[in-house]
């Protein structure tokens, strides 16, 4: 329930402001316990990727094998592809960075494809990348998934988005 009062406090700045009374707004006590407070909010609604970072390589990196990866599937599986990368270079269990994670070993059967002329990435890949960075909540039911396959044979707690089952 904490999560309602700030989305209240909002309505009624933006009626104040838009009434020109903004002046007149005077904050005179505490927030409730257990309430959150601005800066808690703001920092909720950070990005979930916002500490991702990557080169110019590993941003064309992501959107080759993401055209590879996620053929035929629309915003939602693309973007699902592209969190399972970046939820890999958030766990401790996995490399640290974005091409670490796709050229490791045995995970991406695509990457023999890179350098084919079918890997041509678009304005669908960017619009997926771009996308995933900004947002602050994801596709996927956590930042935990970091698998996906055709069948849902890798890892657990499965989600299917398209032709993707996706698990942790």
């Amino acid at each position: 329930m904490a999560a309602a009062a700030p989305a209240k406090a909002e309505v009624i700045a933006e009626i104040h402001t838009e009434s020109g009374i903004e002046s007149a707004l005077e904050i005179t006590e505490a927030c409730p316990a257990g309430s959150e407070t601005s800066q808690e909010a703001d920092e909720a609604a950070k990005a979930v990727y916002a500490n991702i970072s990557m080169s110019e390589d590993e941003q064309s990196l992501l959107r080759a094998i993401l055209a590879l990866e996620s053929q035929g599937e629309g915003l939602d599986g693309q973007k699902a592809v592209v969190e399972v990368i970046f939820n890999r270079v958030l766990s401790e269990e996995w490399p640290d960075s974005v091409e670490d994670v796709i050229y490791q070993k045995g995970q991406f059967a695509t990457v023999r494809y890179l350098k084919r002329p079918y890997a041509l990435p678009g304005e669908a890949e960017d619009d997926a990348i771009s996308e995933v960075l900004r947002e602050t909540t994801t596709v996927l039911p956590d930042t935990r998934y970091v698998y996906f396959d055709t069948r849902g044979v890798n890892g657990k707690g499965h989600v299917r988005i398209n032709h993707h089952v996706f698990g942790r």
